[in-house]
């Protein structure tokens, strides 16, 4: 299996996600979902070549990761609802319960209190930052608020030659110059077949708007050898700390689906299927997770003009608490594959996609 490191990097004001307010769309989102960057490489290629698509479209295999914004060039990371920021001095800190690997591995969880006064001493000012990105420079964490800018754009009456009343627009979009950055997993070395002579780079069409100019991005797809290998040992270096306690953090909406008497029904877990990792209760009501919230996902059939099922997921930032029972280099290098390649369902599509936390902790 391959993985690519993946930049994104945005041309012309971007409009993906969005609210609306009268004539006003601004953009909502805090990254570039993966089936966001999926959809725009895909159908890029497909433009010029529908065969070398084919193949992926029958039979998805390639997981696309969520992008995140690149601060001061490092890549940014959800933050978990234990994360707080205050609102005086602007200082962002981690709950005494989760600022080791060690405390990962004894945490019991029956009352989460959140802190009344920032590491400064502000009082009553401090709020959580759950499942938005940050990043850590020079040993400062520092959220990964992303860059907008204003556009303006008018309806055309093509009758009239002239503009429509009432369709005046403005768009709060991400600011060209913004970058994002994320992981593909290609297991069928896929990659170099759909891109063909492009190179490992191709100019895209991003979000809404694409005919009045928005949404251009470059997408740059870089190999990253080894990567399976040198993430296992990182992995095999968090668990040695943490006592065989493995936490995951979702970069993604996370959910499984099961069949019910009623139907469909869904969980905000992970499926696990890994031989020797078992939920770890950290509460006396046996769950194992702390959630950052709640999300909605749903689609729309093109086909039938019919909304599809919508399903409840756990936010990006949400963390889950595993025991693993016999490590070894296996499990290590199986949850490596795990982090590239996501747990089902929909993980091609950029969901259900997790990762080890505690690498950035202190042992």
């Amino acid at each position: 299996m391959k993985v690519y490191e993946l930049e994104v990097a945005i041309k012309s004001p971007t409009l993906i996600t969005f609210h609306s307010a009268g004539n006003i769309l601004s953009h909502s989102g805090s990254y570039l979902p993966g089936s966001t960057v999926r959809g725009a490489l895909l159908g890029k290629i497909y433009e010029e070549n529908p065969e070398r698509v084919k193949e992926e479209a029958e039979n998805p295999t390639i997981t696309f990761h969520p992008a995140y914004p690149v601060v001061e060039g490092e890549k940014s990371t959800p933050a978990h609802s234990l994360t707080y920021i205050c609102k005086v001095c602007g200082r962002i800190f981690r709950s005494p319960l989760l600022d080791s690997r060690r405390k990962l591995g004894n945490l019991i969880v029956d009352r989460l209190e959140q802190p009344v006064k920032c590491p400064n001493n502000h009082y009553l000012a401090v709020k959580s930052i759950g499942g938005q990105p940050y990043t850590s420079i020079k040993g400062e964490m520092k959220v990964a608020s992303l860059r907008y800018t204003v556009s303006h754009s008018t309806g055309i009456n093509r009758a009239l030659r002239s503009s429509e009343i009432g369709l005046f627009y403005s768009y709060i979009a991400i600011a060209p110059g913004t970058r994002f950055k994320g992981l593909v997993a290609d297991p069928e070395d896929k990659i170099p077949q759909l891109l063909g002579d492009t190179g490992n780079s191709v100019t895209v069409r991003i979000g809404r708007g694409s005919s009045r100019g928005l949404g251009k991005a470059a997408i740059k797809l870089k190999e990253k050898p080894d990567y399976l290998q040198r993430r296992a040992e990182i992995i095999e270096q968090v668990l040695r700390d943490t006592g065989n306690t493995l936490v995951l953090r979702a970069l993604s909406p996370t959910f499984t689906i099961s069949m019910s008497a009623s139907g469909p029904a869904t969980s905000p877990t992970p499926s696990i299927n890994v031989k020797g990792i078992k939920p770890k209760p950290i509460h006396s009501s046996g769950k194992n997770y702390i959630l950052t919230g709640l999300t909605s996902i749903s689609g729309y059939s093109k086909i039938t003009n019919l909304p599809k099922i919508s399903v409840k997921a756990a936010r990006q930032g949400s963390i889950y608490f595993y025991n693993v029972e016999s490590p070894s280099e296996t499990i290590y290098e199986e949850i490596a594959r795990l982090e590239a390649l996501g747990t089902p369902p929909f993980n091609q599509l950029g969901l259900n996609i997790l990762e080890v936390y505690g690498y950035e902790l202190p042992a």
